[in-house]
């Protein structure tokens, strides 16, 4: 009871959780969009090497 009561304090029971997981989603979708980037990269890198050659 005494969790919930301080946490209850500052944001409300409900708003808490959901910043901690927006946050993590933030993360994880910044992660996981760096790594379609360097994956995008490397497919340009094998798509122009033909031509190079």
């Amino acid at each position: 009871m005494d969790l919930h009561i301080k946490n209850t304090t500052k944001y409300g029971a409900v708003s808490r959780p959901i910043v901690t997981s927006q946050s993590k989603f933030l993360l994880s979708s910044r992660l996981l969009s760096s790594r379609h980037i360097r994956i995008q990269n490397m497919y340009l890198d094998v798509l122009d090497r033909p031509n190079n050659n």
